[in-house]
C-alpha cells in the first residue's frame, strides 16, 4: 500500500464527495478558506457557501455556514493517498433550525442535529 502524508498545502484544490457535493479550498499556512456547494439538503441549489477551517499535517477541519438556510455544518477529516488516489475521509455534524426551504416549519430540538461520514476525492 502506497500511503503518504499530505503537506498542509496539499489539501488545496477541488474535491468532490460521493453525493456530488464539491469544495474548492485554499490552504495558507494552517488556515483553510474556500467554498462548498452542497448537492443535498435544504440549501440553495448551485450556491457556493463560505468554508473556513484549519489543517495540521494530514488532518483538516472546516465549517460551512449555510447562511440562507439557517444551518451550519462541520467536518473533520484525514487525508490519505493510496495507489495514486487522493482522498479525505471525514465525519460531519450539522445543525439546522428549519425543516423546509421556506423557513416556515421549525425542527424539534431532537431533530436539529445530524451526523454522518463523507469521502472526498480530489477532482481532476
Amino acid at each position: 500500500m502506497d500511503e503518504r502524508v499530505a503537506t498542509m498545502s496539499g489539501f488545496s484544490g477541488r474535491w468532490t464527495n460521493q453525493l456530488g457535493s464539491e469544495m474548492n479550498i485554499t490552504v495558507t499556512g494552517q488556515s483553510v478558506t474556500g467554498t462548498y456547494q452542497s448537492a443535498v439538503g435544504n440549501v440553495v441549489s448551485g450556491k457556493k457557501y463560505n468554508l473556513v477551517g484549519f489543517v495540521s499535517e494530514d488532518i483538516i477541519g472546516f465549517v460551512v455556514d449555510y447562511d440562507d438556510s439557517v444551518a451550519v455544518a462541520t467536518w473533520i477529516g484525514r487525508y490519505v493517498s493510496t495507489e495514486g488516489v487522493e482522498r479525505i475521509h471525514t465525519l460531519w455534524h450539522t445543525g439546522s433550525t428549519y425543516a423546509d426551504k421556506s423557513h416556515t416549519k421549525k425542527r424539534d430540538l431532537w431533530d436539529s442535529f445530524g451526523t454522518n461520514a463523507d469521502v472526498f476525492d480530489r477532482a481532476p
